[in-house]
């Protein structure tokens, strides 16, 4: 039974491909009645299929002959410099070869010797990179392009290829920098200052780079001058001042930082410095000659500095009345230029700076409670008076003895501690020595006229 169902087996089977023979031949010459080229191919050898090709790299084409075309060798009639032949006894031909310049190229080939089936053709292409742009703008191959740094979004990075028809091989564009996996674009994003170098190749072309800067203020300093704080707890804004520079002036430099550190030529159009003497965008000077204020304000897209400095003038002043009966009267004053410079002092001290302090007898007796007023000068005239330049230390210094005054004003004696005596106290805070041999106006009022 065994030998039997084999036996009967390989017949039946024998049987069966007959008839899959028979109905091959039947369909191959249905088709290749109806067309006598069909199945003439020509197809690249790798490059996933793809006709689009890099500089210098191994182009391979492979012609194939279908068995509509009988028993003849396939043959490349047109193969554009590449190299190969027809196979031997087979119905196939391959060709290969490299360009080295870019372009649009076209393949022929044939099956019969004699033409008679027709000569299909393939196109393929040679490409390289024809410019990279930011975004949507062409830049030059190893460009750099600053941008203001902004809280969101992205700069693109487009790299556009000379002319073809057709899509690339996997990995056939290599990228090195930014972000992103499409094989025509990367990104950067400006949400964080710094500099990156995105390099691009199409295959084994030519290499591209474009250097993106983005940018953003990260200070705007003076070269010189002392620091306070302004109150605002807004570190984009800082508050500095240098005292006023008696005799030949200075030209003090303020310089904007950038992140990354940039030469001017490198800042992206958006980048504005304001303020000072000159017209560069990464230092402006000015004078320590004159008591003055100087804002200056930086700014880059979404980031910015402003700086205020003051150059002060501190003078101390002492007035007199110069009269004994009826009774004269001392007193002292107070400047701090310019106008406004008195933010620089903490706030205690600010209605203390431009004051004309004197000290009276509170009920006008001759002994008894004292007080200092602000406005020290009462109902006297100005016979007499005299100015000193004093640092800002030492201007302080005579704020902080009329505060101190003001606030335990002790008591009035007409002799022994009087107008012109805290006058005199007040002299030797600010650094300055009137020396009367007697505590009366009249003698302030001689002092002051030769002191």
């Amino acid at each position: 039974m065994l030998r039997t169902w084999r036996a009967g087996g390989n017949r039946r089977a024998r049987q069966g491909a007959a008839g899959a023979l028979l109905a091959g031949l039947l369909f191959w010459a249905g088709v290749c009645a109806a067309d006598p080229t069909y199945g003439l191919t020509i197809s690249p050898n790798g490059n996933d299929g793809k006709d689009v090709w890099g500089l210098n790299e191994t182009i391979s084409y492979t012609a194939l002959c279908s068995p509509c075309t009988g028993t003849h060798n396939a043959q490349f009639t047109q193969a554009q410099g590449l190299t190969g032949g027809e196979g031997a006894n087979a119905a196939w031909a391959t060709v290969s070869g490299a360009k080295s310049a870019t372009g649009t190229f076209t393949l022929a080939a044939k099956c019969p010797d004699d033409g008679s089936h027709g000569a299909p053709s393939r196109t393929f292409y040679v490409v390289d990179i024809a410019h990279l742009a930011v975004d949507g703008t062409p830049v030059a191959n190893g460009a750099t392009v600053s941008v203001a740094k902004a809280g969101t979004g992205d700069i693109a990075i487009s790299a556009t290829l000379t002319s073809h028809a057709g899509s690339l091989r996997a990995g056939f564009m290599s990228w090195t920098g930014g972000s992103g996996t499409s094989a025509l674009q990367r990104t950067v994003s400006k949400a964080t200052s710094g500099t990156t170098v995105i390099t691009c190749r199409a295959g084994n072309g030519t290499p591209w780079s474009v250097t993106v800067n983005v940018v953003e203020v990260v200070s705007l300093l003076p070269a010189a001058g002392a620091e306070v704080d302004d109150g605002d707890q807004n570190p984009d804004t800082r508050l500095f001042y240098l005292s006023i520079t008696v005799g030949t002036p200075v030209d003090v430099t303020v310089r904007a930082e950038p992140s990354p550190n940039l030469s001017e030529d490198l800042l992206p159009p958006t980048w504005s410095l304001s303020g000072g003497t000159g017209t560069g965008k990464l230092t402006r000077t000015f004078s320590s000659g004159a008591a003055n204020k100087i804002v200056l304000t930086c700014s880059c897209g979404g980031s910015s500095k402003t700086t205020t400095i003051y150059v002060v003038a501190a003078r101390f002043r002492a007035y007199a009345h110069d009269s004994l009966l009826p009774i004269g009267h001392g007193w002292w004053g107070l400047q701090l230029a310019p106008l406004g410079a008195e933010e620089i002092l903490p706030p205690p001290q600010r209605p203390w700076a431009n004051a004309t302090p004197g000290y009276f007898s509170r009920d006008g007796q001759a002994v008894g409670p004292g007080e200092l007023r602000v406005d020290g000068q009462g109902n006297h005239p100005v016979d007499v008076w005299y100015s000193w330049d004093v640092t800002l230390t030492r201007l302080t210094a005579t704020i902080n003895y009329a505060r101190a005054l003001d606030a335990e004003p002790g008591e009035y004696h007409v002799v022994l501690n009087n107008c012109v005596v805290k006058t005199k106290e007040a002299s030797a805070r600010a650094g300055v020595n009137i020396t009367t041999l007697l505590d009366t106006p009249p003698a302030l009022a001689s002092f002051l006229r030769s002191p």
